[in-house]
C-alpha cells in the first residue's frame, strides 16, 4: 500500500508512523479480494482552519473536526471504483494535539488512531449506529494493535 503524505503544518511529523499503520493493515487484512498493498492512500495534515473549510464545504458543518475521510469507492464497498486510490484522509494536527493532551497520550498515538479511523472509513466502515461504532472501533484498535477499552 502506497502513502502519499503532505504536512501543511509547521510541526514535523514523521511519515513513518503512518507507514507503520499501513503495514499493520496489510498484516491483518483477511479478505483476499481487498489487496491493500496495491492501493494508494492520500494523507494531509492541516490546520483547524483548513479542515473547518473542508468540513463546511463537503459536510455542511461549519466547525473544525479531527479527521475527514473521502473514499474513492462505490457505496458500501471497500474497493476503489476507477483508480487504485482508496481515498483521502485529512487530519487536523492542532485538534490531534489537543485530543492527545486531553487523553493523556502522545500526539503520535492520537495521529495513529485518527489515521486508522480514516482508513476504516475508506474501507467502507461507519459509526452511525452503536453496532457500527463498536465494529469500527474494534477494527481501528486492531489496526493500531491496541486493546479496545470500549466494549
Amino acid at each position: 500500500m502506497h502513502l502519499t503524505y503532505l504536512n501543511e503544518t509547521d510541526t514535523e511529523i514523521n511519515e513513518e508512523i503512518f507507514q507503520q499503520i499501513l503495514t499493520r493493515l496489510k498484516e491483518i487484512q483477511t479478505n483476499p479480494s481487498e489487496k491493500p498493498e496495491t492501493f494508494e492512500v492520500e494523507l494531509l495534515l492541516t490546520s483547524d482552519e483548513e479542515i473547518q473549510k473542508l468540513n463546511k464545504k463537503y459536510r455542511d458543518k461549519d466547525t473544525p473536526t479531527d479527521v475527514l475521510s473521502f473514499p474513492n469507492s462505490l457505496p458500501g464497498k471497500g474497493l476503489p471504483s476507477q483508480t487504485n486510490s482508496l481515498g483521502q484522509i485529512i487530519i487536523s494536527l492542532p485538534r490531534a494535539q489537543d485530543q492527545a493532551k486531553d487523553l493523556g497520550q502522545s500526539t503520535e498515538d492520537e495521529l495513529k488512531f485518527l489515521f486508522a479511523h480514516g482508513l476504516a472509513h475508506l474501507l467502507g466502515h461507519d459509526h452511525q449506529t452503536p453496532e457500527e461504532e463498536a465494529a469500527m472501533l474494534a477494527l481501528v484498535y486492531k489496526i493500531i494493535n491496541r486493546q479496545c477499552s470500549k466494549n
